[in-house]
């Protein structure tokens, strides 16, 4: 292995065993995360060659970097920053920064940028914000590996599902250990509040649930005792409708029976009928033919 990667090997094993502490980046609202904090002075044995090469690849793009509070809950990274606030931030230096992130021989080209991403015409005004944004970020690496830039931070962010970089001594990230527990305290706090709202509801629906199946036990019982609870007439006359549709039924039975007797009685006369007209013919036939 090269002397060089030795020593890139060396510097990010040094950065990633650095510990997790707690800190406050300044989002524009209180929340708290995890990170290593990398303090350029503890590296001053390295040359700043080398801690350039092991930034670029542990820094490996724009959209990471932030170099400036921002409002909303979310950071902002460089391409996002407006433009006003990407000059400001690249030329002018904060405390205990010893130089600007633009300054020397790339001031004068920056200007020019700077001048270029007002044009009129939309795609080298476009132009001209992506390389001054690629100035920026370049030499925000160089300052850090130089010192100027004292420190820097990093996490693993969710919500775009990459480390963030936060750079040092510009208001961009806090390590108040006082502000840390208090918004802790806070966001437990909450978190209990809100595992309490959960088991309410849903002892309240299951309560609910209950308090309904007892209504509609209530009412069926209701219903069955306004049928037992009928008043002593109205029993009566149903009483009494019951008999009268038995009787009719057997009225109606007997007067079948009736009706059938009459019939078999009329077949019986014709049957006889038949008998005494057959009976007489007989006479009538012997006595013509004796």
């Amino acid at each position: 292995m090269a002397a060089n990667d030795t020593i890139l090997s060396s510097l990010r094993q040094a950065w990633d065993a650095q510990p997790d502490v707690p800190f406050i980046p300044n989002y524009g609202e209180d929340s708290v995360v995890w990170g290593k904090k990398i303090e350029m002075s503890q590296y001053s044995t390295y040359n700043s060659l080398d801690i350039l090469e092991a930034l670029q690849s542990l820094i490996t793009s724009k959209d990471t970097l932030v170099l400036i509070p921002s409002f909303g809950g979310t950071m902002v990274s460089i391409p996002q920053m407006a433009k006003e606030s990407l000059k400001i931030s690249a030329t002018q230096n904060s405390k205990m920064e010893s130089s600007p992130i633009i300054d020397g021989e790339f001031v004068d080209a920056f200007n020019v940028l700077s001048i270029r991403m007002d044009h009129e015409d939309p795609a080298a005004a476009l132009e001209a914000r992506e390389m001054a944004e690629d100035m920026v970020f370049e030499r925000t690496l160089v300052k850090i590996s130089a010192g100027s830039v004292k420190f820097f931070v990093f996490y693993f962010d969710e919500s775009v599902n990459s480390l963030v970089f936060l750079i040092g001594n510009r208001k961009v990230v806090s390590f108040d250990q006082t502000k840390v527990r208090t918004i802790l305290n806070r966001l437990k706090k909450a978190q209990i509040l809100a595992e309490k709202q959960d088991e309410k509801s849903t002892r309240s629906l299951k309560e609910e649930r209950k308090e309904l199946y007892q209504v509609q036990v209530l009412k069926r019982r209701r219903n069955l005792n306004h049928l037992l609870g009928l008043p002593q007439n109205l029993r009566i006359m149903m009483a009494g409708l019951h008999l009268y549709l038995i009787l009719t039924c057997w009225l109606l039975k007997l007067c079948s029976l009736k009706i059938i007797c009459l019939g078999l009685t009329q077949l019986c006369l014709w049957f006889r009928t038949l008998l005494n007209l057959k009976h007489s013919i007989k006479l009538k036939l012997k006595l013509i033919l004796f």
